[in-house]
């Protein structure tokens, strides 16, 4: 099956061959089973020739009692429906929200019923049939097990106490349905870097002026044709001189990029941000969201993850 990634891996042209620069795939500590549970939900990877075999995360969800398949995207604010395929199914009703219609549909997702659940009708179309937003992510505590291929989710108050002390956290912070966790650069703390899903293969996006400022470079490095949402994007990227670290982890980060059309794309927004952190920084590790009241970022080592769900 191809793939039409509708965010950050859509359509990929490059300048010079993405993995043969030097930017190989980073390693995903691999695990035999992936089954659901009431608590977990297994995802795929979608695999793209360049860009390597985790260039997307999708996973099941359940609208109208019936299975559909959908891209995991944190950095999407409301969960949407990419076109009106569902909405035309099921005779649903849409509203016009702001500059999206909108529809309320009952859907399971990350285990969870959720009834008349708000969902954006995007003008969109793609193998998937939607995107999870970090909507359904707020209050609960969920562990990304990129090895395991699952995602398990549980109401704040619910989550595994054994696995949270093993956890290593920094905090968080939750605007406008974007979850930014407490980097650290050059030791300084820095709060305006949003955790992306839908940005599996890109490690980290910036404004231009940020990354000058943490790779020392003008913008005549590399260049990357990405596709995102239809349209091809050229990011810039090159290495960073800047130590990075997250959760008390220094970033494996080779390559950190900017959009050459919109160079300073997350500038004027009505929450401060200075760019993304995607998947790619965190493949080794299990990614735990605590978006809770006191919203914290953590990791967790795949093994300890494994003893608590094998």
């Amino acid at each position: 099956m191809s793939y039409h990634f509708p965010r950050w891996v859509r359509s990929v042209a490059l300048a010079v061959g993405f993995l043969a620069a030097g930017c190989s795939a980073p390693r995903v500590p691999a695990q035999q089973v992936v089954r659901a549970t009431p608590a977990c939900s297994p995802f795929e990877w979608a695999a793209h020739p360049v860009l390597g075999p985790y260039a997307a995360m999708r996973m099941q969800v359940v609208v109208g009692g019936k299975p559909h398949w959908f891209q995991v995207d944190t950095g999407v604010d409301t969960t949407a429906l990419h076109g009106r395929g569902i909405v035309d199914e099921l005779g649903a009703s849409v509203e016009q929200v702001g500059l999206l219609p909108m529809v309320k549909l009952d859907i399971t997702v990350l285990g969870e019923e959720r009834k008349q659940q708000p969902l954006w009708v995007m003008d969109h179309h793609d193998e998937n049939d939607g995107s999870v937003g970090f909507d359904v992510f707020v209050g609960r505590v969920t562990f990304v097990d990129f090895g395991g291929r699952r995602i398990c989710s549980f109401p704040a108050g619910d989550a595994p106490r054994a696995l949270m002390d093993k956890t290593h956290f920094t905090g968080a912070r939750i605007s406008r349905n974007k979850f930014f966790p407490t980097f650290q650069v050059n030791g300084a703390n820095v709060t305006t870097l949003f955790y992306d899903t839908g940005a599996s293969a890109i490690p980290m996006l910036l404004n231009q002026s940020t990354w000058q400022r943490w790779t020392g470079s003008e913008p005549i490095t590399r260049t990357v044709s990405v596709g995102t949402w239809g349209r091809d994007v050229p990011f810039v990227g090159a290495p960073p001189t800047s130590q990075i670290s997250v959760a008390g982890r220094a970033l494996r980060v080779t390559e950190i990029f900017f959009s050459a059309q919109q160079p300073e794309m997350f500038s004027g927004w009505k929450h401060p941000a200075d760019g993304l952190v995607g998947n790619a920084a965190f493949l080794d590790s299990v990614v735990v969201l605590d978006a809770s009241a006191q919203p914290r970022f953590g990791l967790l080592a795949p093994a300890a993850f494994a003893q608590s769900f094998p």
